[in-house]
């Protein structure tokens, strides 16, 4: 926590420091916010990956819908943008399994009522460039360094297991707005990238409205959907949201 709230002040202390007016350059700092319900799709496992028992939160188990929230703040320099980025998700699922699973270290025997949590934060910063800005287009590309603190556990039968995992992905991160119709506009921002690996992809797609210079707010649908195939950990998960979001320019 104390490392977050840290990094997120020198990214909005940015629009202090930099003297927009000596440099010529305009600085903008912002926040974002989003909230909304999660829908989980499909999310399957099989931990260890070589060896485990494969099984779903969302077939076998049940998972119900979820509040979410995220959060992201920066600066924008012309026509560079800098963000830092919190977003939490948790999906618990319930039910049983007509089978036994081996699930980490232990056996579940078939048809335990299972509990079953699957948890995927992440932070990341954030750096775009607009290679369009003006009044009815901005495209911007860049990149993402995302730290993922995942783990998925199952409890059921007086056992409980859990695995734990903590990585850096690098994603590629854009940006494209049309204002189509005064303050309306259509909005796709997200970050992506696909490898032999795996893939993770966090994209929102939907409607902006501008309530002025300052303010604006978001309606629409997001996606989280990714995972990884490995000898420890077999995962892919998709999660749909109901994003309703607004930002404020400092």
């Amino acid at each position: 926590m104390m490392r977050r709230a840290g990094l997120l002040a020198v990214l909005l202390s940015l629009g202090v420091l930099v003297p927009d007016r000596a440099l010529g350059i305009e600085v903008r700092p912002f926040v974002d916010f989003e909230a909304g319900p999660a829908f989980p799709g499909y999310n399957d496992v099989r931990i260890p990956g070589d060896g485990g028992t494969s099984f779903s939160l969302t077939q076998q188990l049940k998972a119900p819908v979820t509040p979410y929230f995220r959060a992201r703040a920066g600066v924008r320099i012309g026509r560079n943008e800098i963000f830092a980025f919190f977003g939490p998700v948790t999906i618990r699922a319930t039910g049983t399994v007509p089978y036994d699973v081996l699930f980490v270290n232990a056996v579940f025997p078939a048809n335990t009522f299972l509990d079953a949590n699957w948890t995927f934060d992440t932070y990341r910063l954030t750096y775009r460039y607009y290679v369009v800005d003006n009044e009815s287009w901005q495209v911007a590309v860049g990149a993402t360094a995302l730290v993922r603190v995942a783990s998925i556990s199952l409890t059921g039968g007086g056992l409980h297991q859990v695995k734990d995992n903590v990585g850096v992905v690098p994603l590629l991160s854009f940006k494209v707005a049309w204002a189509f119709a005064g303050p309306w506009a259509i909005l796709l921002d997200g970050d992506a990238l696909a490898v032999p690996q795996g893939r993770a992809e966090d994209v929102f797609l939907g409607l902006r409205y501008r309530f002025g210079d300052a303010v604006s707010g978001r309606v629409g649908y997001r996606i989280l959907e990714g995972g990884g195939d490995n000898s420890s950990v077999y995962n892919f998960a998709l999660v749909n949201f109901l994003a309703f979001g607004f930002d404020v320019t400092l």
